[in-house]
């Protein structure tokens, strides 16, 4: 029973308690700015396993991006950032395909799954929580949209 338990995937997504907890997480464990929850797009979670996401999309301008990445972390061109760490957007899968936690809203989902290479002037704030897991700000300033997406793989 408990193998079951272990190998069954969990799913959740735009839950208003998981909005709360999130923004909370974020906020407590990596000192990303306390999230206005209007501004939220997606928010979502999984766990397979021992392997687990966090994701939170959400609206902003360019002015005070700098508030939503993790601390001890900076803001870099993603073409140019070579710290390409080896599961950094596996979660899109999840967020892209028919799935439990797939983006609903279509420009966003298209922002964040339309390419393979997103567009050059995209950001990235990247830190290493430890060996498999990281937390990750993508920001797309052409669609004003900020992906925070925790995982450990």
């Amino acid at each position: 029973d408990s193998f079951k338990e272990f190998a069954t995937p969990q799913f959740q997504k735009d839950d208003n308690q998981l909005i709360t907890d999130v923004i909370k997480r974020f906020h407590e464990k990596y000192k990303i700015a306390d999230i206005d929850r209007t501004d939220v797009l997606h928010t979502s979670y999984y766990r397979i396993g021992e392997e687990f996401g966090f994701d939170l999309i959400l609206k902003t301008t360019d002015q005070g991006i700098e508030k939503f990445r993790p601390k001890g972390s900076t803001f870099v061109l993603l073409s140019k950032d070579k710290n390409d760490t080896p599961f950094r957007f596996s979660n899109q899968q999840f967020l892209c395909e028919p799935s439990a936690i797939e983006i609903s809203l279509a420009d966003v989902k298209r922002t964040i799954c339309g390419s393979k290479n997103y567009p050059p002037d995209t950001l990235i704030a990247e830190k290493w929580v430890r060996g498999d897991w990281t937390v990750t700000s993508v920001f797309f300033p052409k669609s004003g949209i900020v992906w925070i997406t925790e995982i450990e793989w």
